[in-house]
């Protein structure tokens, strides 16, 4: 009914990211988008409206999900040109910039991308120091990732300095936030020593607490939910059955993601649940029927799918036969 507001053509999408929708999601964003665009334009404007990075937020995670891969890629070239935004400091403009970029990271599982993220010379930092703590996030959990222990460790600590620096209470909910997440990075630390039942523990208090404190409106969902972390360290340290868990926990929660869902197949397929891996399986491949990248993981969907579907064959040429 307003097909010219960019923010009413964006706010279903907030329920269909909830529901795991993500075709209508990336409909809904992609409009909200253009609307944006058209209005700035029409106004002469050169900066790119924070209501355009909102969706194009959106609209980068429900790619993710389909594991288009490409096409989220566009959108982070895209927020990695803006220098200006309209408002100049907005919150929601300030969210996007710091969270497109490491989420494109974090969904991949690219962690020396994540080790590497560029902060944005934009001045929102300032006003938004919390927002500048994400992309910290993407260093720590990176570095973790991939042995640089002491660059973690820094990361960790200047998510601290930039949580320490939020004063404003109405930002009180990200400073919660970080918390777990610092967390979140000490556990890969911990991994990354050799400790990895305190970073169980660790990840499973972390979880408990980001699934109490909930998301807020101005994100798609959590950056790689704790509880998908303990589900693939889990996995990790072979104790599949209680990953599974986990990650069908996490489904709860945020429904239809590709991490979640492919970490609950494969999860169940180490322990030997047929039934549960091929429904997890067989969604995903529908889930990323248009999919746009090289992730290994779509790869292994195909191959599971088509040997049960080969396994399925043989049984039924056996069954005649008798």
């Amino acid at each position: 009914i307003a097909p010219w507001v960019p923010h009413a053509l964006h706010m279903p999408s907030h329920i269909f990211t909830r529901l795991g929708m993500w075709d209508e999601s990336i409909v809904a964003n992609q409009a909200s988008a253009e609307a944006s665009r058209a209005y700035a334009a029409m106004r002469h404007r050169d900066a790119a409206e924070a209501e355009e990075l909102h969706a194009l937020d959106y609209l980068a995670y429900s790619y993710l999900q389909e594991a288009q891969d490409a096409e989220a890629k566009k959108i982070v070239d895209l927020a990695a040109k803006v220098k200006k935004t309209n408002p100049e400091l907005e919150f929601i403009a300030a969210y996007a910039l710091a969270a497109i970029p490491t989420r494109y990271a974090f969904e991949r599982n690219d962690w020396a991308a994540a080790a590497n993220l560029s902060i944005p010379n934009v001045p929102h930092w300032s006003s938004f120091p919390f927002m500048e703590a994400l992309i910290e996030y993407g260093h720590a959990l990176g570095r973790a990732h991939t042995g640089d222990v002491e660059g973690a460790r820094k990361a960790i600590a200047r998510m601290q300095e930039l949580r320490d620096a939020t004063k404003d209470p109405k930002f009180d909910y990200f400073k919660s936030h970080l918390d777990q997440q610092m967390q979140a990075a000490t556990a890969w630390v911990e991994v990354a020593e050799g400790k990895k039942k305190d970073a169980i523990d660790i990840l499973r208090r972390a979880a408990d607490s980001e699934d109490t404190l909930g998301k807020h409106p101005v994100s798609p969902g959590a950056f790689v939910p704790i509880r998908e972390q303990l589900g693939a360290l889990l996995l990790e340290v072979e104790q599949p059955s209680e990953a599974q868990r986990e990650f069908e926990a996490a489904l709860k929660i945020y429904p239809g993601r590709f991490r979640g869902l492919y970490g609950a197949a494969k999860a169940a397929e180490l322990a030997g649940d047929k039934e549960n891996a091929n429904r997890y399986y067989t969604k995903l491949a529908a889930q990323t029927s248009k999919a746009g990248g090289s992730r290994d993981e779509l790869n292994h969907i195909r191959e599971f799918l088509s040997a049960q579907a080969k396994a399925t064959d043989s049984k039924g040429v056996a069954s005649a036969r008798e």
